[in-house]
C-alpha cells in the first residue's frame, strides 16, 4: 500500500486536492510541520496559499 500526503487546496465549494509521495523530499519536508505552501505565478506577480496536510492511504 502506498503511503501519500494531501494537500488541500479549495474554492469555497471545497474543491480541490493535491497529494504527493510520503517518501519523497517534499513529502518528508511535509510532515515536520504539516503545513503547505503552493506558490502560483511567476517571479514578481505570483500568489502564496498557505494550507495543512494529512496523511492518506491509498489501496
Amino acid at each position: 500500500m502506498a503511503s501519500r500526503l494531501a494537500a488541500a487546496v479549495t474554492d469555497p465549494d471545497g474543491n480541490g486536492e493535491l497529494a504527493t509521495e510520503a517518501d519523497s523530499p517534499s513529502g518528508r519536508n511535509v510532515t515536520d510541520t504539516w503545513t503547505t505552501q503552493l506558490v502560483l505565478g511567476h517571479t514578481q506577480d505570483m500568489s502564496v496559499i498557505d494550507g495543512e496536510a494529512e496523511g492518506l492511504a491509498i489501496d
